[in-house]
């Protein structure tokens, strides 16, 4: 609690001549208060259309939709606590630790979109691919690897080219991508009696 809050009780109490077991009670009920913390957070990823373009047309089929491609990549931005998690399975660190290409945690990001999509995911294979002779596993380890490989297109991947960490990731600011919004009217025809809408 800040030094000047607390002064305001003390003078307070002192004011009021409250018994010190009062104050306690308002000290407590203070701090258990919510309060603002200022939650840092990384910009928007800043790559060229042209580039995002051409990695959806080399990774997922023609026939993939705005929609999927946008849940792929929202889901990407908004899980920036898993993103730093499979980084560090794929730099480890410490004696003892492995290094895994395809986590745990980002076949689990797979599986949730998979999940998400439904009958759209298929829409995530190239024609190539042949996903119906695919197992499960093997289809989410595709779309695992897709993943790993969109989300250091974006740069939300805490390790530079030699894996030495830069910093961990923070929650990915939308302010960027917010739409552009202006009040009108609701109906677009003449409601009025003389109209004859």
């Amino acid at each position: 609690m800040s030094a000047l809050v607390c002064f305001i009780l003390q003078l307070f109490v002192l004011l009021l001549g409250a018994p010190l077991i009062t104050m306690a009670c308002i000290i407590q009920a203070l701090g258990g208060m919510p309060t603002a913390c200022a939650i840092s957070e990384d910009a928007f990823p800043d790559i060229s259309f042209r580039v995002f373009s051409q990695f959806v047309e080399k990774q997922f089929s023609p026939d993939v939709t705005l929609a999927s491609i946008l849940a792929v990549l929202f889901s990407l931005i908004d899980n920036t606590d898993l993103l730093n998690l499979h980084a560090h399975q794929q730099n480890p660190s410490s004696p003892g630790e492995n290094h895994i290409a395809l986590s745990g945690w980002i076949k689990a990001l797979a599986r949730a979109l998979v999940d998400k999509l439904g009958n759209e995911s298929d829409t995530l294979f190239r024609t190539s691919e042949s996903k119906t002779q695919m197992t499960s596993d093997m289809a989410t380890t595709t779309i695992a690897s897709k993943l790993d490989d969109l989300s250091k297109l974006l740069d939300l991947y805490p390790y530079d080219k030699y894996g030495q960490f830069t910093g961990k990731l923070n929650p990915v600011s939308r302010s960027a991508v917010e739409p552009a919004l202006v009040i009108c009217p609701a109906t677009m025809e003449c409601e009025t009696e003389t109209c004859h809408g």
